[in-house]
């Protein structure tokens, strides 16, 4: 499935790393001040969308041959969430991964971690930086993991019941995660870990080393 790559303001620390997860994209959305973070990896987006009040103008000059949609800067949607709904809409894309999403303000990242709740099931979304993977759990779900590889379960807008697992150090059987009950840094102990849930919310940080 084509995948398609929006690239935010957040904080990335390896551009060479970023650049060759972004590279595995077949279409690449740079969000306002994300597109600083192309022109330092040497990426040409498809399409740059936002206010612009975080692109810097030699960003904006050295982008001229992209394509830009632009909104005025009082509006009701982040540039992140306006890029995402622009993405599924108007491409129709249905296999997203947001980079730059993490890091910075908290109040932007807490924000962007709520996005994934925001979008259809159907849809495939993660944030993904250099050390990790993060997405919303489908009800019944399996991962590619490496032995030894940690991982976090934690909902999130409220309590998920029934959460089952099967090839984590820490089994859970229908277990309740909430506020005052979540999985953190749980062991892979194979290649792959298979989970089932209710009803809810349940995001997985897996850590990449």
């Amino acid at each position: 499935m084509e995948k398609t790559a929006l690239i935010a303001n957040g904080t990335i620390q390896e551009y060479n790393v970023i650049k060759g997860l972004v590279q595995q994209h077949k279409t690449i959305i740079a969000v306002d001040g994300g597109l600083n973070h192309c022109v330092a990896m040497g990426i040409i987006p498809d399409i740059a969308i936002g206010d612009f009040d975080s692109a810097t103008p030699e960003a904006k000059d050295a982008s001229a041959s992209v394509s830009f949609v632009e909104f005025p800067q009082k509006k009701d949607q982040t540039d992140l969430e306006l890029a995402l709904l622009y993405a599924i809409e108007k491409l129709g894309a249905r296999t997203i991964t947001l980079f730059g999403a993490l890091g910075g303000r908290f109040d932007h990242t807490l924000a962007n971690l709520c996005l994934l709740a925001m979008v259809e099931e159907d849809i495939d979304i993660a944030i993904e930086d250099e050390s990790q993977k993060i997405f919303l759990l489908a009800k019944r779900q399996q991962i590619a993991t490496t032995p030894g590889q940690t991982l976090s379960l934690m909902p999130i807008f409220g309590k998920v019941k029934n959460v089952s697992t099967q090839g984590l150090k820490w089994e859970l059987y229908h277990t309740t995660l909430s506020k005052d009950s979540f999985s953190v840094s749980n062991i892979a102990i194979g290649n792959t870990f298979s989970i089932t849930k209710g009803k809810g919310h349940l995001l997985c940080c897996l850590n990449k080393q």
